[in-house]
């Protein structure tokens, strides 16, 4: 397990940022009794052809990486997806590397996103006056993170938008909407 201290999760800190949470800071003795009972309180069901749940077991089981792209039309997204994904037949996916925008990463919730083996992401919209090429910088990294993850036959988990969506913007989403880090990694 990884001792090392913290670091402050800033853009500016990008390259420490991923240094620490790069190798997976997921603690599974915290993120299945967590995820269990987040499946008790929303009880999601998923409808899930049996074609797509065999599908995704052989992918993963051949070793290819898997990308869950969803929409977030709510700030109920996370812990939904993450209680549907503790369904037994696909409970597999709920092992993938979460991307969370980094304003969530200070304050008391830091180690639930840590355990939970969440990412930073850091939003160029949260840090105008920063350099673009460190956005860029930061935003090649994390895609690198991403796709070693991938390579390797494990999961990634992201919003395709980036951010919360209202429901209108969802009935009308473009193909401009999705943002291009999700491509990148695929």
């Amino acid at each position: 397990m990884n001792k090392r201290r913290r670091p402050e999760v800033s853009v500016a800190n990008w390259e420490a940022v991923y240094d620490f949470y790069g190798p997976g800071r997921r603690r599974d003795w915290f993120t299945y009794p967590l995820l269990a009972l987040v499946d008790a309180i929303y009880r999601p069901r998923l409808r899930i052809p049996d074609e797509t749940i065999e599908r995704l077991h052989r992918l993963h089981s051949e070793g290819v990486g898997i990308v869950v792209a969803v929409n977030h039309p709510s700030a109920h997204d996370p812990t939904v997806l993450a209680a549907a994904l503790f369904d037994r037949r696909v409970r597999f996916l709920a092992s993938g590397t979460g991307l969370t925008k980094d304003p969530l990463f200070r304050g008391p919730l830091r180690p639930v996103f840590e355990y939970t083996g969440t990412v930073p992401v850091f939003r160029a919209k949260n840090y105008e006056g920063t350099a673009s090429d460190i956005h860029e910088a930061a935003a090649t990294r994390l895609i690198g993170l991403c796709v070693d993850r991938l390579t390797g036959g494990g999961v990634v988990l992201t919003f395709v938008e980036g951010t919360n969506s209202s429901a209108d913007d969802l009935r009308t989403l473009r193909l401009e909407s999705v943002k291009k880090g999700v491509g990148m990694m695929v």
